[in-house]
């Protein structure tokens, strides 16, 4: 069983301002709220009945779309589930949900949870007229959907998680738009592209939602637009795209994530690119 923790721990981080994102909160002289009342009063349990750490692991069990009306019960329970704890406890518990994202008009995504066989419509999307317009590119990765999109002077990124809703991510290192992509778990790799002056990249970044930062890989041999991504075997592949208006690639590029290194793939993709180019996004939560 997970160690057991405190309410009155996690709730005194959450009132600090404090991401409680550790399970390791422990009070091992007081112990734990036995779940009973005191003096005939009510019971300062979450769940009347059942210790704090039993409690935590019934509502580590919620589904993820329940998470919005668990919030709203009353302040104690709105403080747990801001306060990240939960998130982190069903990691340890190895719970996972798989959600589809959808988009059918700018700013109106929705969310289809699969165990429990539910569309969720997500808030609209705080953007400017200009990115809420202009051509957009989206990836899930980790529990977070990750919409790409331009403003009026330049890329932009925005990030949905059940937790706190959309929110600006921060930029990559060289900001783009027509590149190859994949995740697997909580990272995900963005590669070739276009920058906002039409130039054609062969540069490609790792994206971590634990950290929400872009980290620099090494560059590809050719630079690409237009191409697809994916991630087998411990690798990630990118293949196909254009180098220049007037040239198409067939061939593809593979980095390693153990050895951290970029190589060639000189086999013919050309087959298989238009299977990889229709992909939706699939997050885990």
């Amino acid at each position: 069983m997970i160690k057991k923790a405190r309410m009155d721990d996690i709730m005194e981080e959450v009132e600090h301002g404090e991401e409680v994102t550790s399970l390791s909160l422990v009070n091992w002289t007081e112990g734990v709220n036995d779940g009973c009342c005191r003096n005939g009063g009510p019971s300062d349990s979450l769940l009347p009945g059942l210790i704090d750490d039993v409690a935590l692991n019934c509502l580590a069990l919620a589904s993820l779309s329940d998470y919005a009306s668990l919030s709203s019960i009353n302040k104690r329970f709105h403080k747990l589930i801001k306060s990240g704890y939960l998130y982190g406890l069903r990691k340890q518990l190895g719970v996972v949900e798989h959600w589809v994202f959808l988009v059918c008009d700018p700013r109106g995504w929705e969310a289809f949870d699969l165990v429990r066989n539910k569309w969720i419509t997500l808030p609209k999307i705080p953007c400017d007229e200009c990115f809420n317009h202009a051509d957009k590119e989206s990836l899930a990765v980790g529990s977070e959907l990750l919409v790409f999109g331009r403003e009026l002077f330049d890329f932009a990124i925005w990030k949905y998680s059940v937790r706190s809703g959309w929110n600006k991510c921060d930029g990559m290192n060289h900001p783009r738009c027509l590149f190859g992509s994949g995740s697997r778990g909580s990272i995900a790799i963005v590669a070739g592209g276009s920058d906002k002056n039409g130039q054609v990249l062969k540069s490609a970044e790792l994206y971590d939602s634990t950290s929400g930062r872009w980290e620099k890989l090494p560059n590809m041999s050719s630079p690409r637009r237009l191409c697809s991504g994916f991630f087998m075997d411990g690798k990630f592949y990118v293949i196909g795209g254009m180098s220049n208006p007037n040239v198409s690639l067939t061939c593809g590029e593979e980095f390693d994530l153990k050895t951290e290194k970029m190589e060639d793939d000189r086999r013919d993709v050309s087959k298989c690119q238009s299977a990889c180019s229709g992909s939706s996004s699939c997050g885990s939560c």
